[in-house]
């Protein structure tokens, strides 16, 4: 603003009435994103990238980064999240007075490192969070999230232009950091549920009530007959929500995969509650990880209940796209960490493809659980590994076309 200020005053009057549409288009992008238009929040933020890549407004273009990020997350894009989300992290280290955008920064990263598993990785940016949050609250004088209005003080430490504002801020980053603590608590293997920053006071409140069951029937692996009733009317109520449809197809994923994996099973419901899942996450864009944990989760059903059949092709479409993500991470320990996570969905494509006589996949699929190739020698990144030909004269059925060195 000091440069603003120094300039004419009709320049002075454009770069402020600038900055203003700058915050209504990330606002409005957020809005979108969070209410489940992901794709029209998206044509907003995109179109919006290659100027606040250039422009000199910083804190425009760190807003603009943050709502991207998000927006790029909640599309299944992890990998792009993070990068962005590192760009900004560089960014904020030079500003000063934008410690709530910590907070957030550090809100998206750990909510990255969920989706792929890093649960470490998410509970150090979660720490972060806490502290710098703790520290705003306690120069506001605020001891709960809830509490009265901050003073001014606060106000100006968060960058908020109203005391109501501040107040709303605080409720968001601390129903984030409720969000984030649960799921590292849990060591929920799915990550954080997409879609879990709703508007609706409805959507947050039954949610939090079906994450809270799930959360005690996980712990004690029991569930009795008034708590499975309870947990199935909650998520048919969450069905009759306008705009929750991608909150309601997470919850539905870890519900069913919860209910198989009780001490007395509950396997129709389970069934029941991941077949639902799937035909919504069919229509939702960016919810791919998400559809392949429904798959695995009712092959695991159907094969508990000796459909060995009906479950193998459900497990080849689940680890496909589990296997394929790692494909996406740079780094070889978040590779490996997410690779422990998939032993189960392999293990199960396995022995379902070795029940039912194929063992020409169950062999592809060990061998492509291990492979990896490079495109060039040069290149660190992996890429998927093609069709192979074995010694026998046989193709594998898995692979793709492309041309690799082997890893």
């Amino acid at each position: 603003m000091r440069s603003v200020a120094r300039t004419r005053p009709s320049t002075r009057r454009w770069a402020l009435e600038f900055g203003v549409l700058g915050d209504w288009r990330v606002l409005l992008a957020t809005a979108l994103t969070r209410a489940g238009a992901i794709e029209h929040g998206a044509r907003l933020l995109d179109a919006d990238l290659d100027h606040w890549d250039v422009s000199g407004a910083r804190r425009l273009r760190i807003e603009h980064h943050l709502a991207l990020a998000e927006n790029l997350r909640e599309r299944g894009r992890t990998a792009q999240a993070r990068s962005l989300l590192a760009v900004t992290a560089d960014l904020l280290g030079r500003c000063t007075g934008m410690e709530a955008t910590v907070v957030r920064l550090h809100q998206s990263q750990a909510a990255c490192d969920l989706d792929w598993h890093q649960i470490w990785d998410a509970r150090r940016h979660v720490d972060k969070a806490e502290r710098i949050r703790a520290s705003l609250l306690d120069e506001a004088g605020v001891h709960s999230a809830a509490s009265a209005v901050p003073r001014p003080a606060a106000v100006r430490a968060l960058g908020s232009r109203t005391p109501a504002r501040a107040d709303g801020l605080y409720r968001d980053l601390a129903d984030a950091a409720r969000e984030l603590a649960d799921t590292i608590v849990s060591e929920a293997p799915d990550g954080l549920p997409q879609g879990s920053a709703l508007s609706s006071a409805a959507a947050s409140a039954v949610s939090a009530e079906v994450r809270g069951l799930i959360a005690r029937a996980k712990r004690s692996r029991s569930l009795d007959d008034g708590g499975a009733t309870v947990l199935l009317t909650r998520l048919e109520s969450l069905g009759a929500v306008p705009g929750a449809e991608r909150l309601e197809a997470t919850l539905l994923v870890r519900a069913g995969k919860l209910l198989r994996s009780l001490e007395h099973p509950r396997p129709l419901d389970a069934e029941r509650l991941l077949r639902r899942a799937l035909v919504r996450l069919a229509r939702l864009p960016g919810m791919a990880l998400w559809q392949a944990r429904a798959n695995v989760g009712l092959a695991m059903t159907l094969r508990d209940a000796g459909r060995h059949d009906d479950a193998l092709p459900y497990a080849l479409r689940g680890v496909e796209v589990l296997d394929a993500e790692r494909f996406e991470m740079d780094a070889r320990a978040t590779r490996k960490n997410w690779g422990k996570r998939q032993n189960d969905a392999f293990d199960c494509a396995i022995d379902l493809a070795h029940r039912c006589g194929r063992t020409d996949v169950a062999a592809d699929l060990i061998v492509f659980s291990r492979a990896a190739g490079v495109v060039a020698e040069s290149v660190g990144r992996l890429t998927p590994v093609p069709r192979l030909r074995y010694l026998d004269g046989t193709t594998s059925t898995l692979g793709g076309d492309g041309i690799c060195l082997f890893a």
